[in-house]
């Protein structure tokens, strides 16, 4: 974040997948006051417990034949999720395991959510 910031960066969206959505929830908790602007967390096995208040918005995306481990825990994220303006939760139709299958479709949520919050 702080490199980022020294390039200028003064709106930064954090990206993370599987095991890097359980270690950008672990960074968000030890540093709240993260210049963070919005957080799209793929496969992600836990719930935002890093995260209070409306902050920043959150795309929650997981696969609908993704692990159990990351599809158990996606009723509590949502509901953490309608307290968040502007986030939501996807499950990729096509996503496998770690949404294997649904690049596309990844790729399609992922660009509309960045480019909403970016206005």
């Amino acid at each position: 974040m702080q490199f980022l910031q020294g390039k200028g960066a003064d709106r930064i969206s954090l990206v993370s997948h599987a095991m890097g959505a359980g270690m950008a929830n672990d960074y968000l908790r030890r540093n709240s006051d993260a210049p963070v602007s919005a957080w799209v967390a793929m496969s992600f096995y836990g719930v935002f417990d890093a995260v209070g208040g409306p902050g920043f918005p959150i795309l929650d995306l997981y696969g609908a034949a993704d692990y159990r481990g990351i599809r158990s825990p996606a009723g509590e994220r949502a509901r953490i999720l309608r307290a968040r303006p502007g986030s939501r939760q996807f499950a990729v139709p096509e996503g496998g395991r770690f949404l294997a299958g649904g690049e596309k479709t990844v790729l399609r949520e992922v660009a509309a959510f960045l480019d909403a919050v970016a206005r």
